[in-house]
């Protein structure tokens, strides 16, 4: 599966506390209406954000059996997306329960540390539906480019609403009915009045509210081993789609050089003969290609592909350059520079030097299938270690740098128009392998562990931040919208 599989807790705050006086002059049917109240903000603001996610999954099955069109349904899911990651920047904050909340709570046979944990465990539940949603922009965009990505699609939806219906049940059991099941009828009935006439998404007419606590909280569970027997089954059907594309496929992929902002297809000469790196600088950036035949005493390189934000970029001796047509999906010109400076060979690769020549000259056949990626759908980043979908917002504004380590790929973000005062960098993605937050990350976020090769992976932004005073509004918007790569990062197991 595209992303990665684990027990989700389902359960969330707002960004207020419970506000529980406890006060001695407050009677005990407004006690427990106080709890009601609290709680009820708490739960009718996971059945909403579960309500938008119901309403994608519609749109996209609207769209699969053609009664809207493609366009539409991108502009939905990424709507919605957007939305609520919007909603999650202002609805999370811890909140710790105060020893009058606790003894309240528990007067009414309600266990404080459960309910604080409920109360505490947003993050999940969005990154669950932010992950759902990114994929499924994911899948759209791809159902333009081949007929797998509409099945793909097809797959997908049905999937995640089968699993999104067993995780209604349990939300309802274990969120809802779970908390209140032993309490008498005036106050069972006060809770129903209070909560389920605004239900959107935890409604059922097959729902039963149940009197005993064990009983409810058996349903859920049984609803959660069902949903993780889905998920598990999601994930191996993915996995053999994976190790069933067609051989011809694959021969296929193994003739394209693709990265996030450019594809074009290897000639002929090149194949099985060429090696690829990286280097330059944030404003000139480029993937050099060499003949993995000749030894490090000679020159074996033929060709680069530069992508810059600056056409006054340095440009090296010994290189012919041309720049090719159009504008990256990033913002970024992209050039082709030629080795002109190959001279006389050492001996040992002499007998390669005729290979050598023919990949240079075949460099000409680049510019015909070049493809420079230029729409953006919330395209999923994935290297061997981790992946995380790039916001929308930043298309042709925001310049991405990888930088392939030894142990793991690291990112820096620039803001394209903030590069010409010397600064622009939004954010970065930096492996650490001591663990210890590295010290150009300002605020860094732990996202995973690769438990097998201790290595930390750290979010953030930059320690001294330098921008354009007239870029200023632009840089902060774009280091919000940095939030989709924070909600989306998944490390592989």
């Amino acid at each position: 599966m595209k992303k990665k599989i684990g027990l989700f807790i389902i359960c969330l705050t707002m960004s207020g506390s419970i506000n529980i006086m406890g006060s001695s002059s407050v009677s005990a049917q407004e006690d427990y209406q106080t709890i009601v109240e609290d709680y009820k903000e708490l739960f009718l603001s996971l059945d909403q954000i579960n309500y938008q996610y119901d309403c994608v999954l519609e749109t996209v099955g609207d769209y699969i059996e053609g009664k809207v069109n493609l366009s539409e349904t991108e502009e939905k899911v990424n709507d919605t997306l957007s939305i609520i990651m919007e909603e999650k920047e202002k609805n999370y904050s811890y909140r710790k329960l105060e020893d009058e909340q606790i003894s309240l709570l528990e007067e009414y046979g309600i266990n404080a540390e459960e309910y604080e944990t409920f109360g505490n465990s947003l993050r999940e539940e969005y990154v669950y539906i932010i992950c759902n949603l990114a994929e499924l922009a994911d899948d759209l965009y791809y159902v333009k480019k081949s007929e797998s990505g509409y099945e793909t699609l097809v797959s997908d939806q049905k999937e995640y609403k089968e699993l999104q219906e067993l995780k209604k049940e349990y939300h309802y059991y274990r969120n809802f009915n779970y908390w209140f099941a032993d309490w008498n009828e005036e106050m069972t009935a006060y809770v129903q009045d209070q909560v389920s006439p605004e239900l959107k998404s935890f409604i059922s007419g097959d729902f039963v509210w149940e009197k005993d606590k064990d009983i409810a909280e058996c349903k859920a569970m049984d609803y959660m081993d069902n949903y993780e027997a889905g998920m598990q089954q999601l994930s191996e059907n993915k996995k053999e789609v994976e190790e069933k594309s067609p051989e011809e496929d694959i021969k296929t992929q193994k003739k394209i050089f693709e990265t996030e902002e450019f594809s074009f297809e290897i000639p002929d000469s090149w194949v099985n003969g060429y090696y690829s790196g990286t280097g330059g600088e944030t404003e000139a950036f480029y993937f050099s290609f060499s003949d993995r035949n000749i030894s490090y005493k000679s020159d074996g390189e033929f060709m680069r592909l530069i992508l810059t934000s600056n056409e006054e970029f340095e440009k090296e001796d010994g290189f012919e350059y041309t720049k090719l047509d159009g504008e990256t999906v990033l913002g970024r010109s992209i050039y082709m520079a030629v080795n002109t400076k190959h001279s006389e060979m050492d001996p040992e690769d002499k007998k390669f030097e005729q290979e050598y020549l023919e990949k240079r000259s075949d460099c000409d056949k680049i510019p015909d299938t070049l493809k420079l990626k230029t729409d953006f759908s919330c395209r999923k980043i994935e290297n061997n270690d981790y992946s995380f979908y790039l916001p929308k917002a930043w298309e042709g504004n925001v310049i991405m740098i990888p930088r392939k380590g030894k142990t793991c790929t690291s990112y820096a973000f620039y803001h394209k128009k903030s590069l010409s005062s010397g600064g622009g960098l939004l954010l970065s993605i930096v492996p650490s392998k001591t663990g210890e937050r590295p010290d150009l990350l300002d605020g860094a976020r732990v996202l995973g562990e690769e438990k097998n090769r201790q290595i930390m992976y750290w979010i953030g932004g930059p320690t001294g931040v330098t921008y354009g005073e007239a870029e200023r509004e632009d840089y902060f918007k774009m280091k919000f919208a940095a939030t989709t790569i924070m909600a989306t990062f998944q490390v592989k197991n």
